[in-house]
């Protein structure tokens, strides 16, 4: 099992992985893909246009992944995928190369989706993790406003129950160690467990608990949202509306 930061390569196989392993989760796969059943082969498109651009948010965007090696120690293929972002106080913004790229993807995107239209998507539902983060926000203040957030996980259901995902999550825990601050993550349904064993010890809340019915997941199951605070103890969280 090797664990090493993505490459442009890798971003294809790991987009069909997450169209793999999100299929049927409440948020990406029901909500955002109601008709996946009608077009299976158009889920990963969602995600393959996602990675593009979050690719090039560097330097407090980091895309890992793990892998399978052949006898020889030769990497087979990619098993799993794991988006850590560094919160931060105050941002750190992309160089200027970074931003140009970024702009560039979201640009190739926009044009490549009129040849290949994600025709599993409902288009008002697309960019519903954008429109619900001011209703979380306010979570990642105070002491929790410096953390390694780990906004995306996912291991290829054929490689399941073999330790790729702990060992993805084990790479944010090993940074935020090192420069002393915490980790947070907010759960899919069904994933609590998980994440918990991994180390994630404090739940506070739902992604759907603020907002009312402006919140768009106020009626999709799963996201609850833990931290791990490093031995900090935490200290000037605002609530809802306060951030």
């Amino acid at each position: 099992m090797a664990i090493r930061e993505a490459t442009w390569a890798d971003i294809l196989p790991a987009s069909k992985i997450l169209a793999k392993a999100f299929k049927d989760e409440p948020a990406f796969g029901e909500y955002i893909h109601p008709y996946r059943d009608q077009y299976p082969e158009d889920l990963y498109l969602f995600f393959l246009r996602y990675l593009r651009v979050e690719y090039y948010r560097r330097p407090d965007h980091v895309m890992i992944v793990s892998s399978t090696d052949d006898e020889s120690g030769k990497e087979e293929r990619i098993t799993g995928l794991a988006y850590w972002i560094r919160k931060r106080a105050v941002e750190i913004k992309p160089s200027l190369y970074n931003r140009t790229m970024i702009q560039a993807m979201e640009s190739y995107n926009y044009v490549e989706s009129f040849a290949y239209p994600n025709r599993a998507a409902e288009p008002s539902r697309v960019n519903v993790m954008e429109q619900v983060e001011p209703f979380q926000k306010h979570h990642w203040s105070g002491t929790r406003a410096e953390s390694w957030y780990l906004a995306i996980l996912c291991v290829d259901p054929a490689c399941g129950k073999r330790g790729y995902g702990r060992q993805l999550v084990n790479y944010g825990f090993d940074r935020a160690k090192k420069e002393s601050v915490g980790c947070s993550v907010i759960s899919a349904e069904g994933k609590e467990d998980f994440y918990q064993a991994c180390g994630f010890d404090v739940h506070v809340g739902m992604a759907k608990d603020a907002g009312g019915d402006e919140n768009p997941l106020k009626d999709v199951p799963g996201g609850s949202i833990f931290f791990w605070d490093n031995g900090i103890k935490p200290e000037g969280i605002k609530s809802y509306g306060k951030a």
